[in-house]
């Protein structure tokens, strides 16, 4: 098939040598892939928030636009001065950092991200009763 792009969508059953994926979207196909192309299998583990790597990205971001904030004013505030006046650009821009870096890991925390996590392509799929009716399973 050649594929070289991911495919998101829903599972729709393995054939013999074939892995039937409907796609997502308005324009959705129903991909036929061989298993033998399939390089990976991933399902979603659904959406979450408070991700530590985005509060640390987020947080490094905050950081870097506090402690340059907190410097440029530092240094606005002391060309303005008297000449006793000392503001320390040091010291402003560490706080600027301290404070934009809260606020960015804060902002890091409220973002979504999906996560998917690998599984091995399943080579059987049923419907088996279930208390409430119907079950899909998958045999690995």
């Amino acid at each position: 098939m050649g594929l070289a792009s991911s495919v998101v969508g829903n599972f729709q059953t393995v054939r013999s040598d074939t892995v039937v994926v409907l796609e997502e979207g308005e324009d959705a196909q129903l991909w036929n892939v061989p298993v033998a192309d399939v390089r990976r299998f991933e399902i979603s583990e659904g959406w979450h928030t408070r991700n530590s790597r985005m509060m640390l990205k987020w947080g490094l971001i905050g950081a870097a636009g506090g402690a340059a904030i907190g410097a440029v004013v530092s240094v606005l505030l002391e060309a303005g001065a008297d000449a006793n006046e000392n503001y320390k650009t040091g010291l402003n821009a560490l706080v600027g950092a301290g404070i934009g870096g809260g606020i960015g890991a804060y902002y890091g925390s409220t973002r979504s991200v999906e996560r998917w996590r690998s599984v091995s392509i399943p080579r059987r799929v049923g419907l088996v009763p279930a208390p409430r009716g119907v079950a899909l399973v998958a045999a690995f």
